[in-house]
């Protein structure tokens, strides 16, 4: 009996970390969407590196970030963890120069394999608790593996 115990309790745990790898391996890729008419791509790298672009506000990963046409090194990483059906992801920007992290918190959802709805929280403040104002992002196809 303890032993059929033990294998289910097993079973449960592999199943969640199974979610949660799974959920982490759909994300990488490159995203696309628009925040208030302006162009947005989010690249999730298999290596917990991001890049993220907001129109000609702000670029960010690839060794460098780029707010307002200053432009200083720097790289964004990006953490998630699966809980249920929701992502949370924080999506962190490191200078390496001064060794300071600091980013936002965001939360996202997929609707199917190819379109997240994602809610970016203010800098350096709280996570979303829902999903009410989203961006609704599709990959874009071909680019999965990045």
């Amino acid at each position: 009996m303890k032993a059929k115990l033990i294998c289910i309790a097993l079973c449960v745990l592999f199943q969640f970390s199974g979610n949660a790898q799974t959920s982490t391996g759909n994300l990488v890729g490159t995203w696309s969407g628009t925040v208030h008419g302006e162009p947005m791509t989010l690249t999730f790298f298999h290596n917990g590196l991001a890049s993220w672009q907001l129109g000609t506000m702000f670029n960010m990963g690839k060794g460098q970030l780029t707010f307002n046409g200053e432009t200083q090194k720097g790289s964004l990483l990006f953490e998630v963890e699966a809980q249920q059906d929701l992502l949370t992801i924080d999506l962190i920007m490191y200078n390496p120069s001064s060794g300071s992290r600091f980013g936002f918190p965001c939360l996202a959802k997929f609707t199917d394999q190819n379109t997240l709805q994602f809610v970016v929280g203010k800098f350096k403040g709280e996570r979303p608790k829902d999903l009410q104002n989203r961006i609704i992002l599709t990959r874009k196809l071909g680019l999965q593996n990045e």
